[in-house]
């Protein structure tokens, strides 16, 4: 199964490559905004897990790649972003006002590299589970059960550190009834996607990753 995904992963690859060049061939790639991004990760037996939906990290995170006219070339960011970020990046780049009421923000000025920090938090749900992270603490409420992980420390989020990070758990609570309740209040109802810690910019191949 991890071989028939990394084959997948090499076709998107190749054909990637192949839609950059026919752009270049155009000679629109200098003033082409590239964005390589899927919607949502693969446990890929992780857990003894296969799929997506659960609140685990490979299946949650995506990877997120930019290239284009402004953005720094061959940088990563360990800022938090959410896939929503995507929807008004694209609308700053092409000079269009931002959805009313959306909670996405414009990744312009990190791409630029005028800020290191996007969000303070990221926030996803799906089904009966919801979850909170600031990078460096993620906060699981599923029904009834909480579960708080140091994915630093712990990054296969095998051990609950709830009990022995209160203060920590208390304040990921309140950003996660701040964004929800803002949430609910304008009727969003949809499974947020939150990407890879590192963001790769600039990177440019006609064939290959971007």
């Amino acid at each position: 199964m991890r071989r028939l995904y990394a084959a997948s992963c090499e076709g998107i690859d190749e054909w990637c490559g192949r839609i950059i060049k026919v752009v270049r061939g155009r000679g629109d790639l200098e003033h082409t905004v590239v964005v390589f991004s899927s919607d949502h990760g693969e446990m890929l037996g992780d857990h003894g897990r296969w799929g997506k939906s659960v609140w685990r990290e490979a299946s949650l995170r995506v990877p997120l790649i930019v290239a284009g006219p402004g953005v720094q070339e061959g940088q990563a960011s360990d800022a938090l972003i959410e896939l929503i970020d995507v929807e008004a990046t694209l609308l700053d780049y092409a000079g269009g006002d931002s959805t009313p009421g959306q909670e996405a923000l414009s990744l312009r000025r990190l791409l630029e590299g005028r800020v290191i920090r996007h969000r303070e938090y990221q926030v996803s749900e799906l089904g009966n589970w919801r979850l909170v992270t600031d990078g460096e603490f993620k906060l699981v409420v599923e029904g009834e059960v909480e579960l708080l992980f140091d994915l630093e420390a712990d990054e296969q989020e095998t051990a609950n550190c709830l009990q022995q990070n209160p203060n920590v758990a208390r304040q990921l609570r309140v950003a996660m009834r701040d964004v929800f309740g803002r949430l609910r209040f304008r009727g969003v109802f949809k499974l947020r996607l939150v990407l890879r810690r590192q963001l790769l910019l600039g990177g440019r191949k006609e064939t290959g990753s971007l």
